[in-house]
């Protein structure tokens, strides 16, 4: 074990002693080399420049090697300075996504692969030469240095070189995982092709020994340029971020396989918690059947309370769910959703965060129905009063949400509020996929709006009145249209943003803003039908509200059903027969194994939207259902429709319009300059 570990460290230092990274040109011919101590064979072929003979024919600079074993030292001084520097869920460590614009497309301005190399690779002695520069305190920009540099060099005056480190780092880590789906790209081509040729073989009995031969020397085949891109990027990359540690710098760069990994303390803990919540659900319902529920102290109150606590809870479960089917079918949403692919929250670490907040929410209820009842095994002068309960869960869910420390999974919170303010400010900026997807999830939470609305008066005015003196029932019949529609109006929103970004071209846009458009009307006619209908609304009332109200929220269901199968999902193609009449049937490509879970989900689609329409009308349920309690049943209904809907909608986006067909993240260099 000595022996090959000295022999590994051997192999690191040689190849720590080669030249940073070497120019590489572009297929269309060499272009301008910045400043460096090594000349390169330029040639029309990437291929073949490495072939003909060695890239780099400098020896390395001692000065060089030298400069960048300190270089770990200046970025701990960033870390200090400007974070805490922990690598790990919790912080922004730098890890995350880098530059590839549009791999592999070579025409009409798209840049290649050997392009975008040449743009970016150069810059990575301009870092060396900048953090030197920084070190040593030096404020007089030196000679021989490109326009990038300068650049640097103005943003370390600024006291911005934190960021741009940051920056930079996340570019090393994304350009690294492109190079490794360009490597597995050029491996499964090779592979294909291997076994239809001896598919070949087998079926006319004829030899292709000529033909072997020939894709012997294909760059599909050999893929030198590519490992030489791997090794130069890991060299680079421990020399300017990891004290020239080149094992160091492997471990940061390769993406672990966090999904499969043995994560066995997690899923113990998420076994111990589901059997702490199911013996605690029995303890409840024997004791809710045992005594006078209707008894229970502000009953209704409290249970819209628990509903708004519950509703999220619910929601994190059934995307819990979503993330862990869509990891079984291999959709890539990962990257859809813009997560760091080292460091985001796996659906193990996910369900044991949710199940702890579902063991927190049933033992406030039961604390709530036992000082109700008289059983609490406290004193009372220890004893919260009833109703008091859920607050103290509220406080908790704030703090946990809020809270700025290093705890609490940090980095996905960040991404969740960060989210939601995209949502919120959606007009002030261009919209991507993962601020239409959960404005849609804010769609099916709008409950969830209306009870946040009911909990905040109740706990600043309401609690601390008589029973007969409440208000906030009045004031939340009032406001819940309003509240209501707020999720159908960041869509609308984002729709009208999506068109202007288009340029005006696009008009799936404006159709889909026209969906969210009937949202409004079914809020409007339901606040109108429920504050000035005569008498007491009750079914056989068919006021002319009411009759706008039904007919508003029949043409909402039915056009928002629509657009799920043939733009959403994208579930349904047509065909046409010999006698050239059109038909419908499942599209041909599908990632989940089920071909009954596509029908299902058509069929029971229809119905679920109904209910997700009425989800919009709060007090048009109360009057149909003669029962308020069952309106969190409506929620929750609407809740999991929205969990089989995303599903199938992830499933397309990664089928057809995923990124534009990309597979890396875009992250714009900070020092990237157009020289005239």
């Amino acid at each position: 074990a000595k022996g090959k570990r000295k022999v590994t460290q051997k192999t690191d230092e040689d190849a720590m002693s080669r030249p940073l990274l070497p120019h590489v040109p572009s297929a269309s011919g060499p272009s301008e080399q910045p400043s460096s101590d090594a000349s390169i064979i330029i040639g029309t072929d990437p291929e073949e420049a490495l072939d003909d003979g060695p890239l780099l024919t400098a020896p390395p600079s001692d000065d060089r090697l030298e400069e960048a074993s300190s270089t770990q030292e200046i970025v701990v001084d960033v870390a200090s300075n400007h974070g805490d520097g922990h690598d790990d869920d919790d912080d922004d460590d730098g890890s995350g996504a880098v530059p590839m614009d549009t791999l592999g497309q070579t025409k009409e301005g798209k840049k290649t692969f050997s392009e975008f190399a040449e743009q970016f690779l150069p810059t990575v002695e301009q870092i060396e030469k900048t953090l030197m520069f920084w070190k040593h305190g030096n404020m007089v920009i030196p000679q021989g240095i490109n326009a990038m540099t300068v650049r640097m060099i103005e943003m370390v005056k600024a006291d911005s070189a934190a960021k741009a480190i940051h920056v930079l780092q996340e570019a090393f880590l994304e350009f690294y995982r492109g190079l490794i789906l360009l490597k597995n790209y050029r491996v499964l081509n090779f592979t294909g092709f291997t076994k239809i040729l001896k598919k070949a073989e087998k079926m006319t009995g004829m030899s292709f020994k000529d033909l072997r031969i020939r894709v012997s020397v294909q760059p599909f085949y050999k893929g030198t340029l590519i490992e030489r891109l791997l090794e130069d990027t890991e060299i680079a990359f421990a020399r300017v971020f990891c004290a020239g540690d080149l094992r160091q710098a492997k471990r940061a760069l390769r993406i672990p396989d966090v999904e499969n990994s043995s994560e066995q303390w997690s899923s113990f803990s998420n076994g111990l918690t589901l059997g702490l919540i199911l013996s605690l659900v029995g303890v409840i319902i024997f004791t809710m059947l045992s005594t006078n529920v209707a008894s229970y102290y502000r009953l209704r109150s409290v249970y819209s309370i628990y509903t708004a606590l519950g509703l999220p809870i619910l929601w994190f479960w059934v995307f819990g769910m979503d993330q862990f089917l869509w990891l079984r079918a291999h959709v890539h949403y990962t990257f859809i959703f813009e997560l760091d692919p080292r460091h985001h929250l796996t659906y193990i670490k996910y369900f044991e965060f949710v199940s702890a907040l579902t063991l927190i929410w049933l033992m406030s209820v039961g604390c709530y129905i036992w000082v109700s009842v008289g059983t609490f095994p406290l004193p009372d002068y220890l004893t919260l009063r009833a109703d008091l309960h859920p607050l103290v869960i509220v406080i908790m869910f704030l703090v946990i949400l809020f809270c700025p420390f290093n705890t609490f999974y940090l980095r996905s919170r960040k991404y969740l509020l960060t989210v939601l303010w995209r949502i919120v400010s959606t007009p002030l900026h261009s919209v991507k996929f993962k601020d239409f997807f959960f404005a849609d999830q804010l769609s099916s939470l709008a409950l969830l709006l209306v009870l946040v609305q009911f909990t905040v008066c109740y706990y600043t005015v309401d609690a601390w009145r008589p029973t007969n003196e409440m208000v906030c029932w009045s004031v939340n019949t009032k406001v819940s249209p309003f509240l209501s529609f707020l999720p159908a109006y960041w869509r609308l929103v984002q729709c009208l943003r999506r068109y202007r970004d288009s340029g005006y071209k696009d008009k799936t846009h404006l159709i889909n803003a026209g969906k969210y458009s009937t949202s409004f009307f079914v809020t409007l006619f339901s606040g109108l039908d429920s504050n000035f209908t005569v008498g007491i609304p009750h079914i056989g009332s068919m006021s002319i509200f009411r009759v706008l109200w039904i007919l508003s929220a029949s043409v909402s269901t039915l056009y928002s059903y629509w657009w799920d199968l043939f733009k959403d999902w994208s579930i349904l193609e047509t065909t046409r027969n010999n006698e050239g009449k059109f038909g419908l049937r499942l599209r041909s490509r599908r990632m989940y194994a089920s071909v009954y879970f596509y029908y299902w989900a058509i069929g029971s689609n229809l119905l679920l939207r109904l209910v997700w329409t009425l989800t919009k009308s709060i007090n048009q349920i109360g009057t149909f259902l003669m029962r308020w309690e069952l309106t969190a049943i409506f929620a929750a209904l609407e809740i999991l429709r929205r969990g089989q809907w995303n599903l199938i909608r992830l499933e397309n986006e990664h089928l057809n319009n995923c990124g534009k067909f990309r597979a890396v993240q875009d992250v714009p260099l900070p020092f990237q300059h157009e020289l005239k």
